[in-house]
């Protein structure tokens, strides 16, 4: 059988799975590769609530945002006989912005893989 994982931190592997939760209860469906993945429109503050279960601070929405981006470029592995096999981003990270100008970021488009189910499942416990 495949093997599906990403080598990533343990918080790294928190927040993947708090996206996922959210992403699954927005039932947006997305293509992003094979499977598809879900996509979730959400603040930062409410993406920090889900991932750490309290309210930010302005330095942990720092260490959310420098997660997001770590996670962001994470690439799916998939141990197989498949040779020609072109890594996928485990997630995809917009801003939107609620300006003309594009500097009032205060919501996030992230588009979650569906291989993120299979990645948390074959994580060790953590």
């Amino acid at each position: 059988m495949n093997q599906v994982r990403i080598d990533a931190t343990a918080d790294e592997l928190q927040l993947l799975e708090a996206l996922w939760a959210m992403a699954s209860a927005s039932h947006e469906l997305v293509d992003t590769g094979v499977l598809p993945g879900r996509a979730l429109v959400s603040t930062w503050s409410d993406i920090f609530r889900a991932w750490r279960g309290d309210a930010p601070t302005l330095e942990a929405l720092q260490v959310l945002r420098n997660t997001l981006g770590q996670l962001a470029r994470r690439r799916i592995i998939i141990e197989s006989a498949m040779s020609d096999y072109e890594p996928d981003a485990v997630i995809d990270v917009k801003l939107l912005s609620d300006d003309s100008a594009g500097t009032d970021n205060v919501r996030v488009l992230v588009n979650v893989s569906g291989y993120a189910p299979l990645i948390l499942k074959a994580q060790p416990a953590r």
